[in-house]
């Protein structure tokens, strides 16, 4: 699961083989999710936070966010077996609104899916959480 984790990590912050490598800089939980903490190893700066959890059906979800609020989901079943690649993929939460965008699969058994090109998303929170702003 750990190299999974790192794997999606690495997937959802689009780095390729030449960048900067990521030092945790702590674990936790928060409400039954794990979680932690990166830096750049170069720079010594917050990179990014990352959670993760796994359902009853053995899917995990994995959501990280960066350091300037851009985010991601990642889904992973050490079950499924998918053609690795990038392939269009449509969802939605809840009832919502549904979405169609590009995802990558990788290691035949998880995806990612950059959500800050979906700004529309966090529209229908406001309401309840308050301004984003």
């Amino acid at each position: 699961m750990g190299r999974l984790i790192l794997g999606l990590l690495a997937v959802l912050l689009g780095w390729n083989t030449a960048a900067a490598e990521l030092v945790k800089l702590k674990d936790f939980e928060v409400a039954g999710w794990d979680a932690a903490v990166y830096a750049d190893a170069g720079t010594g700066k917050l990179a990014n936070c990352m959670a993760w959890g796994s359902y009853k059906s053995n899917v995990n979800l994995h959501v990280i966010v960066y350091r300037d609020f851009r985010w991601g989901l990642g889904f992973s079943n050490d079950n499924w077996r998918m053609p690795t690649g990038v392939f269009r993929l449509a969802y939605r939460f809840d009832e919502g609104q549904w979405f169609t965008t590009n995802v990558w699969a990788h290691e035949e058994v998880g995806l990612s899916i950059g959500m800050w090109r979906t700004t529309q998303l966090m529209s229908g929170c406001s309401d309840a959480a308050g301004s984003w702003t």
